[in-house]
């Protein structure tokens, strides 16, 4: 498996944004790793060792800090900010169009736990889509019922077959968050027209 490859791996739960900066950045650094132990092939498998454990190290503190400030950013501004303050940064880095509806979406009503959940498969199912649709655009619908929030992410990328394609981690991650708040999880694609995918949570009021 190439270093790059890799390191895609290791940085596919991250903020989408956050995600394609660090990227660069990890890539240019194994890159010149490799270069040198092209050089000196003596010390190549420990180099290439070396650098994959400091990407490694470096990649899991950062998860670790930005799950700290997710939970300080939605519970500090609120989770309406937050959502739209996460899409910006996306669209700092990514040429990527996409829409946001949260007008019959009472947060206030809603407990810390849920709030991050509703947050967290958001910036997951963005990741995806960043990731795998080649997407132009993307339609978030984010709304609340009674005890039930809904969450629907509608893009027009390349779709695929849910039914011919293995879950990745993403839509797993997804799901088991919303398994916590006996969510369900549906998924209408086909190959060249898109995906929708729709998440409910159980609330307490």
């Amino acid at each position: 498996m190439h270093v790059t490859d890799q390191i895609d791996i290791l940085i596919v739960e991250d903020n989408p944004a956050d995600v394609f900066v660090l990227k660069k950045m990890l890539n240019a650094s194994a890159l010149l790793y490799l270069e040198h132990a092209k050089t000196h092939i003596e010390v190549r498998d420990e180099m290439i060792a070396k650098s994959l454990a400091v990407i490694t190290l470096a990649v899991e503190e950062i998860r670790k800090l930005s799950r700290q400030l997710i939970v300080s950013d939605v519970m500090d501004i609120g989770l309406k900010k937050a959502i739209r303050e996460m899409i910006a940064n996306i669209q700092l880095v990514k040429k990527i169009d996409i829409s946001l509806s949260m007008e019959n979406f009472p947060e206030k009503k809603l407990d810390e736990n849920i709030k991050i959940a509703v947050y967290r498969i958001i910036q997951e199912q963005l990741t995806n889509i960043l990731k795998h649709a080649a997407a132009s655009s993307v339609l978030l619908l984010l709304h609340k019922e009674g005890k039930l929030v809904t969450l629907e992410s509608t893009d027009n990328g390349i779709g695929f077959d849910p039914t011919q394609h293995r879950k990745g981690v993403g839509i797993t991650n997804i799901t088991s968050r919303a398994s916590l708040f006996d969510g369900e999880v549906t998924i209408d694609s086909a190959p060249g027209k898109g995906c929708k995918l729709k998440v409910t949570l159980q609330t307490k009021n």
